[in-house]
């Protein structure tokens, strides 16, 4: 009797171990799974701050790249009757390395002013205290070394000839012109010169 008590209670005891490490053994296999998870949301979360600081990184070599710079004087070409001025002259080469498309627009209907379909995408905005024109005609030769077509690349330097005569109010004695060169990419370019008390037919404007 004594020998079967001590059996059903070792038999009990057994059972007991079992349960308690089949519990643990849930406990475990839930902390390793919260854990997978944990470490899981960590890595994607640094893959993703690792992708966005390489797309800003990029973006910012991108816009860098597609800076301008003026190489060398600003000339006003203007008429010494009407004393106004008609077309402006510069020279843009890039800064660092880039490319920007410097395609000129198109005036089929002769009124000085882009057409509304034209196919150009580098635009250039003149701004008074009396107007404000967001698209002017110009047009571009290459100046020295390049391979001929209208994408400005390093290296490279076009002369662009803007058309002021499409304005509403013409540039006249000690008013100043402020252009604005705009990019399709990149940062754009401000020219500012005020032009002097008598209007000829070249002024330089440095």
């Amino acid at each position: 009797m004594t020998g079967r008590l001590r059996r059903l209670i070792a038999a009990l005891n057994s059972e007991k171990r079992g349960i308690t490490g089949l519990e643990t053994a849930i406990i475990l296999i839930a902390f390793v799974v919260v854990a997978s998870v944990f470490a899981y949301t960590i890595l994607s979360a640094g893959i993703w701050s690792s992708q966005k600081a390489q797309e800003t990184l990029y973006y910012g070599m991108k816009s860098a790249g597609g800076g301008l710079e003026t190489r060398g004087s600003v000339v006003a070409v203007g008429n010494s009757t009407t004393q106004t001025v008609d077309f402006v002259i510069f020279t843009l080469g890039t800064t660092l390395s880039g490319a920007i498309d410097f395609t000129p627009p198109t005036d089929r209907d002769g009124d000085h002013l882009p057409d509304p379909d034209s196919q150009h995408i580098t635009c250039i905005q003149y701004h008074s205290s009396q107007e404000v024109c967001y698209d002017l005609t110009y047009d571009t030769q290459l100046k020295g070394w390049g391979d001929g077509d209208y994408i400005l690349e390093t290296g490279e330097k076009f002369e662009v000839t803007v058309d002021l005569r499409g304005l509403l109010y013409p540039l006249r004695p000690y008013d100043t012109i402020s252009l604005t060169v705009k990019p399709p990419t990149g940062s754009v370019m401000q020219i500012q010169r005020t032009l002097p008390s008598d209007i000829g037919q070249v002024i330089c404007l440095y």
